[in-house]
């Protein structure tokens, strides 16, 4: 069996090139299946330590069934499908499928149409088109594309050099997929959804092994470079351009794994010993984190979970799972329910919520980890004209269950020690944030200090605090009414986008399902069509968030939440059929469209919470709590690219109308910042009453006068 095996691999054709073993044992990280070879003899036996799924401690349940014996689980993501992907190595190499229930499907090399063998996929995501895409590394090195509907595969090369072992993937904000190249001196590398490949090199460090690679809040891709003396890339979509950072960074540290929160921040693991969290800035600037880590564990693979905080996998043994919150710097391990020496790898959130890993060590494992609930409240917004129509004594609870059976309360009283709390209502056990509406006995003319908190069996998560003013006539306000400075301001200017010369949106495709979505009408309804991650939308009227599946067709004045993905918006131009398309995401906006406005789509930013900007921060206070409580204290985000089509962005203090560019829209503390990273954006004050042109690379920052 060994010796068949070995000949059919030495046959098999990767890409249009012949496999060869590695010519050199001078590798630092071989590829995977020359080990596997080694192992096969153990097979039989092994078969039978696969057991059935069950949970080996709280929390965790590992998977094993139907997951081909050999086999090297390494890196795992959500799949449009709604089920989680990971990649195989060892044997074969393949792509496996798993269900939230625990089923597996392989497509396995050799035997899937289009997928050779000996590629060995490295890591995988999935890109813009609705397929999976991942590396291989083994052989000459591919880039692979599979669709989730038909299992096909189709192998990428020509553009690509030889033995250069791609490994990271992720798409970009350009539409494109992008991705790392470890060996040989380096690269960076950009295919495009039809396979078109092209390589980045200038300004990389050679030899500094680019390993994995995220999309960053500034429109950036930021890659990590895990050889010494290590450090952290960033590479401009639009032209190519390549900035490394060391600034802060312990040397020698290995970065390895590189995620995007949805606060907007990057994290990343450092693999070398004693081992960091890491956190990079936009300006490049490197902040550590070790407290609660168990030095010489080698973060790998890190992921944000369905509870807001950051989980990895530690390599060495025995095997852990990490917890970092973002708010308090905190670490905390896991190991109880994990096989030792079982070496935990890749790490995502899961469409339930939860965290998924793969398990490199024989055998392969994939397994699961729940993860607390997320409570929210703040006071119920209508879906009127002014989008501030607070409702008579209810407040708005949104609890993330993150599908375990959940309940929650709200607890209430004269200061920050509550005391008093509302019946005990559940929240279910969907995946999905759900909203429930909370009425409390608050009297009249009174001051409160009100938080959701919610339970399942992984823990518990409460809101912040959130301040309230009861008016006479019962009216709940999150404001103080006699200090109401965040009333909206004068108007906006209209202030009309070029006219077009053609439809600059998109057209009428089908969806997904194979459905088409009524096309959008003037100042009634837009079209959503999801591009990437999870997107929700609450119609107007409706009682809560929906997923939005495919696309759909939504009245004016509905809500949209793009915190957790991408969405495309189309909205009517004109009453003669144009239409105009923009890309949102990283924030909840109100569409809003007059049909006298010439076609002007308004987002009105939505949720966030401005009780926590005091006005100062007092004398001593750590540094977490200047982050917290200072003035640049982001509440809420949204970004936006269009092409020339006329979308309007409102934050509290100023109105954004954008000439065809990337943008982002921020509410902080001390205003409402205003970001061009390409085009122009006009920016209305709303305070000052004044107008600014910002051109690309430019900010405007309208203050609030608070401040």
């Amino acid at each position: 069996m060994q010796s068949t095996l070995a000949a059919f691999l030495n046959t098999a054709r990767t890409c249009g090139q012949t496999l060869k073993p590695p010519e050199s044992s001078a590798d630092t990280n071989p590829v995977p299946w020359m080990r596997t070879r080694r192992l096969l003899p153990l097979l039989a036996s092994a078969v039978a330590l696969l057991a059935c799924p069950g949970a080996a401690s709280a929390g965790i349940t590992q998977f094993t069934t139907s997951l081909t014996p050999g086999v090297v689980p390494t890196d795992i993501t959500t799949g449009p499908d709604g089920n989680l992907w990971f990649t195989e190595q060892g044997g074969l190499g393949g792509i496996g499928r798993i269900t939230t229930a625990g089923a597996i499907t392989e497509y396995r090399a050799g035997l899937t149409p289009g997928f050779s063998i000996g590629g060995m996929p490295s890591h995988i995501t999935s890109g813009p088109d609705g397929a999976l895409w991942f590396t291989a590394e083994g052989g000459a090195g591919l880039i692979g594309r599979l669709d989730p509907a038909t299992g096909k595969v189709t192998e990428f090369c020509t553009g690509l050099t030889r033995n250069m072992k791609p490994t990271g993937i992720a798409p970009g904000p350009d539409g494109n997929l992008w991705f790392t190249e470890r060996a040989g001196g380096g690269a960076i590398g950009k295919v495009t959804p039809s396979g078109d490949i092209t390589e980045y090199t200038a300004g990389l460090t050679p030899g500094g092994e680019p390993t994995d690679i995220v999309a960053g809040p500034d429109g950036k891709l930021w890659f990590t470079l895990s050889a010494n003396p290590g450090g952290v890339g960033r590479i401009d979509p639009a032209t190519g351009d390549i900035t490394e950072f060391r600034d802060r960074l312990t040397p020698d540290a290995g970065p390895s794994h590189i995620v995007g929160h949805s606060n907007g921040r990057l994290y990343f693991t450092e693999a070398s010993d004693p081992g960091a969290i890491g956190r990079v800035r936009t300006s490049g600037r490197v902040d550590e984190y070790t407290a609660g880590l168990t030095p010489g564990q080698r973060p790998t693979g890190i992921a944000e979970g369905g509870d807001g905080a950051l989980w990895f996998t530690t390599s060495a043994d025995p095997g852990r799972i990490g917890r970092f919150s973002p708010d308090t710097k905190a670490i905390t391990e896991l190991s109880g329910g994990l096989t030792p020496g079982s070496k935990p790898s890749g790490i995502t959130r899961g469409p339930d919520g939860n965290v998924w890993l793969t398990q490199s060590a024989f055998p392969g494992r994939i397994a699961r980890v729940t993860v607390p609930p997320v409570a929210e409240l703040e006071v119920q917004e209508g879906d009127g004209d002014t989008g501030r129509q607070e409702q008579h004594g209810v407040l708005e609870a949104t609890i993330t269950a993150n599908s375990q059976t959940t309940t929650f309360h709200v607890e209430y009283g004269p200061d920050e020690t509550y005391g008093s709390a509302s019946s005990e209502g559940s929240a279910g056990k969907v995946a999905q944030p759900k909203e429930f509406g909370v009425d409390l006995p608050l009297e009249p003319g009174g001051h409160y200090h009100a938080r959701a908190v919610a339970r399942n069996t992984s823990g518990v998560g409460a809101s912040d605090d959130l301040e309230l003013w009861v008016g006479a006539d019962g009216e709940i306000s999150g404001t103080d009414p006699g200090d109401r400075d965040d009333k909206p301001g004068p108007a906006a200017t209209p202030t009309p986008a070029p006219p077009a010369t053609d439809d600059h949106g998109t057209s009428d495709a089908p969806a997904a399902d194979g459905s088409t979505p009524a096309p959008p009408a003037l100042g009634e309804a837009v079209v959503l069509r999801p591009l990437s991650g999870s997107v929700r939308f609450k119609a107007r009227g409706a009682s809560g968030y929906s997923d939005l599946g495919a696309g759909a067709h939504v009245p004016v004045g509905s809500m949209v939440d793009t915190r957790h993905g991408r969405v495309a918006l189309q909205s009517a131009r004109d009453s003669h059929g144009t239409t105009q398309t923009g890309t949102f995401w990283g924030g909840v906006f109100q569409v809003r469209q007059r049909r006298d406005n010439h076609g002007i789509t308004d987002l009105h930013l939505r949720g966030g919470r401005f009780t926590g900007c005091g006005t100062g921060v007092r004398a001593g206070a750590s540094a977490l709590a200047r982050e917290a409580q200072g003035r640049h204290r982001v509440v809420r985000r949204l970004w936006g690219k269009d092409s020339h089509a006329r979308f309007r962005t409102h934050g509290r203090d100023s109105v954004a109308t954008v000439r065809g560019t990337q943008w982002v829209t921020t509410d902080r503390c001390d205003g409402t910042l205003t970001k061009a990273r390409e085009g122009k954006v006009l920016v209305r004050d709303l305070r000052r009453s004044r107008s600014v042109l910002l051109t690309a690379g430019h900010a405007y920052l309208a203050r609030h006068t608070r401040h």
